[in-house]
């Protein structure tokens, strides 16, 4: 009997091991097989290099110069701060890529370990290969965003905090104290680990030392008081300048999906797959809660008030309700879906629920590495809010390097095209060479353009109309950034490369992109037009008075 208990044993622990095995094979394969998107992109311009250059191009420290850059983007400051010490180590670009990969890692080894407090060997093993396994998991462990990194950060905080409340040892509350404070500062939607853990103090409260968890929420908040001075200004940007529209019910239905089977579902796995995830979510729930009440309401808190209160919150207050923000709860749902599939009495049931749920994530995991996403129905919104098929734009972008002259500006129509040229010829701006390379616009822009409206705010340009024909923009030129009026011509501008870019694959470009294009045809000579992967490049010759 021993030795089936000690072979039993060890078949299990064999059968961890080649799960994380699995798991870091499957986050590092193809890991840079596409060229960075914009929010990529937008955590290059936090690396080491970018930053002491642009610090220097702005006469700035780079102390200060980091800090005015942190306060004007509200994604997540902790990761920056990482993003800028990894950057100087190992380098930045894809490099960062495998930041996120390894923090994915760590937070696949951090669930199972906080699953263990919760439940058998079995349903743990099992709802970590659900994590292992998960299309979203992995398109977050190749991008470079703070994602992966806030789910890792979650899972300790909550780890963490159990134990401390458990032996209220100080090894454990230093651990978490600065583990709570790094999660907040990663991600502001970890706000909302506090209700569960507030019932979880509740619950165990007898016995604790008053005086220790005084001075633990004394000293994380001492810690997180820097957050609130830069808090109104956050909330001004979202409110101001985010893109997002108020979330449907739809949209929530489509998290419990995206969770499991990711962006690349085909129709027929997103319309059965909410019905078999959410049964068996409720499923588990309902038969954890027959056997552990306390722990079932702890689970179910960490998990059900995040998705309601922030789409209430996107609702009614400010729209901020996006699935990759919410990713850090995820975690705590494949353990409760985990828990209904081994909870179900008879066994073949059991294993082809069990079975089914992989076959799902399989198709799905197919289908990611192969880059497949749904394409827009026409009329109608995107399947998953903010989320794009991955774009291979770099042999563009080299091809218009290997021609560039002295006189030719390189000018982006829209935010997207602007970030990509800034970043694949940031050496032209940082080592002050003569090209132009800026951003182009209409007058009408400000009021529709992703990028424009706070900056034309503080431009100070006022009255704008398209009856004009004005084109404004800025740009950079020998080191210096210039604001105004664009005229070509004037400033020895021979030849212009016109950069426009479409969030998907075969969507429609901005109004202002399709404008300024139809304006460049009509006024200039178009010698060459291309496009991959919905970037567009055209170049005009610029022969006559124009803009």
């Amino acid at each position: 009997m021993e030795k089936e208990d000690r072979l039993m044993k060890r078949k299990k622990t064999i059968i961890i091991i080649g799960i994380f095995i699995g798991a870091l094979v499957l986050r590092v394969y193809s890991i840079s097989r596409y060229d960075l998107w914009f929010d990529e992109l937008v955590s290059n311009y936090y690396s080491y290099d970018i930053i002491k250059a642009f610090a220097e191009l702005n006469r700035s420290s780079l102390i200060s110069y980091f800090a005015k850059r942190v306060v004007s983007d509200p994604s997540s400051a902790f990761y920056y701060m990482v993003v800028y010490v990894y950057s100087f180590l190992f380098g930045a670009g894809q490099m960062l890529r495998l930041l996120s990969a390894i923090f994915s890692v760590l937070a696949l080894g951090m669930f199972y370990k906080f699953s263990r407090l919760f439940f058998d060997k079995k349903v743990c093993i099992y709802a970590t290969l659900i994590m292992a396994l998960s299309p979203v998991q992995i398109w977050y462990a190749q991008e470079a965003r703070v994602y992966a990194m806030a789910t890792f950060l979650a899972l300790s905080t909550v780890y963490l905090f159990t134990r401390a409340l458990k032996t209220e040892r100080l090894f454990y509350l230093i651990l978490f104290t600065l583990s709570c404070a790094a999660t907040f500062y990663a991600s502001y939607f970890s706000a909302f680990l506090l209700l569960p853990m507030g019932v979880m103090f509740i619950l165990h409260r007898r016995g604790r030392s008053k005086i220790k968890w005084t001075s633990v929420a004394f000293l994380i908040l001492l810690s997180i008081m820097p957050v609130f001075f830069i808090l109104p200004d956050h909330l001004n940007l979202i409110r101001n300048g985010f893109w997002l529209a108020a979330p449907s019910l739809r949209t929530v239905l489509n998290t419990f999906t995206v969770f499991i089977l990711g962006y690349s579902s085909a129709m027929w796995q997103v319309c059965t797959a909410p019905t078999i995830f959410i049964g068996l979510y409720l499923y588990g729930l309902y038969c954890y809660f027959r056997n552990d009440k306390k722990n079932a309401i702890i689970l179910c808190l960490l998990f059900l008030p995040p998705i309601a209160l922030t789409y209430l919150i996107s609702r009614y207050i400010a729209p901020v309700y996006l699935d990759r923000q919410l990713l850090i709860y995820s975690p705590f749902y494949y353990l409760l879906v985990a828990k209904g599939a081994l909870s179900i009495k008879i066994r073949f049931f059991r294993r082809a629920v069990m079975t089914l749920i992989m076959v799902y994530i399989g198709f799905s995991l197919t289908n990611y590495y192969q880059g497949f996403m749904l394409s827009i129905p026409e009329s109608k919104k995107s399947f998953y809010v903010g989320m794009h098929v991955k774009k291979d734009y770099s042999g563009l972008i080299s091809f218009v390097d290997e021609n560039l002259r002295k006189s030719d500006a390189i000018l982006a129509t829209d935010i997207q095209s602007y970030i990509i040229a800034g970043y694949s010829f940031r050496d032209y701006i940082i080592q002050k060479k003569p090209s132009h390379i800026g951003y182009f616009f209409y007058a009408y822009a400000p009021e529709i353009c992703l990028g424009t409206r706070a900056a034309i705010k503080a431009f100070g340009i006022k009255e704008l109309s398209l009856k004009t024909g004005q084109l404004w923009g800025w740009w950079f030129k020998n080191g210096k950034i210039e604001i105004g009026t664009m005229r070509l011509q004037e400033n020895g501008i021979r030849r212009v490369w016109l950069i426009s870019s479409s969030w998907h694959l075969k969507g429609p470009l901005p109004r202002n992109s399709v404008d300024l294009r139809h304006y460049m045809s009509s006024h200039y000579k178009n010698v060459l037009s291309t496009e991959k992967d919905g970037v567009y490049v055209d170049l005009f010759e610029i022969t006559q008075t124009g803009a």
